[in-house]
């Protein structure tokens, strides 16, 4: 068979195969496998070929979506596979990043940690979930969780008076909906009264 790579839109090549079209790759990657336009080569080779094209593609794909926020490597690798790579070279694209030390899932669940707590104001045991939904594994997602930067009954104690002191009327219906909150949170019932109690949030109006 005749590989023929016929020149793209930009570093695009398009890589025929005895004039039908096989695939397309970028100009510097064909460079690097040692082939050129108009040799002879057989189907294993061309399908090991074809195998490293999808892999570099895969590469390619996982250091874009790094660049818009941080990924664990599991996170990384089942997107990668949502995005059509099968599973083996999504796990391989991802394992690389993690070579080359653009992934930590010990740093990543720590950051994500401290800006759920922050930012969302969730409980450890909801940062743990998310973080479980992330594909950070469970003892990672645990020590991470639990380390974070602030006391939780503080930031339970914060939330109330902020994000909530100004919807709260002092009425049954205010009171379901600010515990029905933070148990959204990841809260318990027990700090969550407690926590109203001491600002007097637990005493409700009664209708004459």
């Amino acid at each position: 068979m005749i590989l023929t790579a016929q020149q793209g839109k930009g570093q695009k090549l398009h890589i025929l195969l005895d004039g039908e079209y096989r695939l397309t790759t970028n100009r510097e990657f064909f460079l690097t496998c040692g082939l050129f336009s108009g040799m002879e080569i057989d189907e294993a080779s061309f399908a090991q070929f074809a195998a490293q094209v999808e892999e570099n593609k895969a590469k390619q794909k996982a250091l874009r979506l790094l660049e818009l926020r941080d990924h664990c490597e599991r996170e990384l690798a089942e997107k990668l596979a949502r995005g059509g790579f099968d599973r083996e070279t999504a796990q391989s694209a991802a394992a690389r990043m993690v070579e080359l030390g653009l992934i930590n899932d010990e740093n990543y669940a720590h950051n994500l940690a401290g800006e759920l707590f922050r930012r969302k104001g969730y409980s450890p045991a909801r940062i743990e979930q998310e973080l479980l939904s992330r594909g950070v594994a469970r003892d990672t997602a645990y020590e991470a969780a639990h380390s974070v930067d602030g006391d939780p009954l503080e930031r339970l104690s914060m939330l109330l008076e902020t994000k909530y002191s100004g919807v709260y009327r002092h009425t049954e219906k205010d009171r379901r909906r600010v515990v029905n909150a933070l148990q959204r949170l990841g809260y318990s019932f027990p700090d969550i009264r407690r926590a109203m109690e001491e600002r007097g949030m637990w005493q409700v109006e009664t209708e004459a």
